[in-house]
């Protein structure tokens, strides 16, 4: 609404996790989609596609604003199957100090994650119960660091959430100002490699 300043902040703890816009004066806070903003400037670029495997080209190509998702048999878009499907997530983040953070993938389905070109987190199988994994990465101040996140569902609940904490941060799903999409120029090239 032009002419007033609100208020955005991610609320919220992995399945309960949202983004929340207040108005000015407003004391309610109202609930946006928790994952999938489409617009603004920080997130990750996702691509999604109809099989396990990350082949081929993607049914879907948007900017998720952060990766937090648990899609509860509900399917996530009517160009994917409900099941069966997979998600690359490629991009940047920066660290607001520098320091060792840990992350953390939640999934029930087969999730890996790279930092800076370095696999530092890989279950690549099918698990009936969420997982969780972590791996600590040392990261500096505002320095980007390249990073993705791969993930595959095979049946069930399909659920991935991507956290971090460190000693000044406390355990959260990362939000979305420290994510950067992937540059333009870098898309071709991240799309066929597995």
């Amino acid at each position: 609404v032009a002419g007033q300043t609100f208020t955005i902040w991610q609320d919220g703890y992995i399945d309960s996790c949202c983004i929340i816009i207040c108005a000015p004066g407003q004391t309610q806070r109202t609930a946006l989609d928790q994952s999938w903003s489409g617009v603004g400037r920080g997130g990750l670029t996702a691509r999604y596609f109809s099989n396990k495997t990350l082949s081929g080209q993607p049914a879907i190509e948007r900017t998720d604003s952060v990766v937090n998702f648990n899609w509860a048999n509900n399917g996530l878009d009517k160009l994917l199957p409900v099941n069966r499907f997979s998600v690359r997530w490629d991009g940047q983040l920066a660290a607001p100090s520098s320091e060792a953070y840990t992350f953390y993938l939640y999934s029930d389905g087969g999730a890996r994650l790279w930092v800076n070109n370095r696999l530092v987190i890989d279950y690549w199988q099918l698990s009936s119960e969420p997982q969780a994994h972590s791996a600590p990465v040392a990261l500096n101040a505002g320095a980007k660091a390249d990073i993705r996140v791969e993930y595959y569902n095979a049946g069930g609940k399909a659920r991935i959430h991507l956290l971090w904490s460190s000693a000044t941060t406390p355990k959260q799903i990362i939000p979305q100002r420290h994510l950067y999409p992937e540059a333009t120029t870098s898309r071709s090239a991240t799309t066929e490699s597995n």
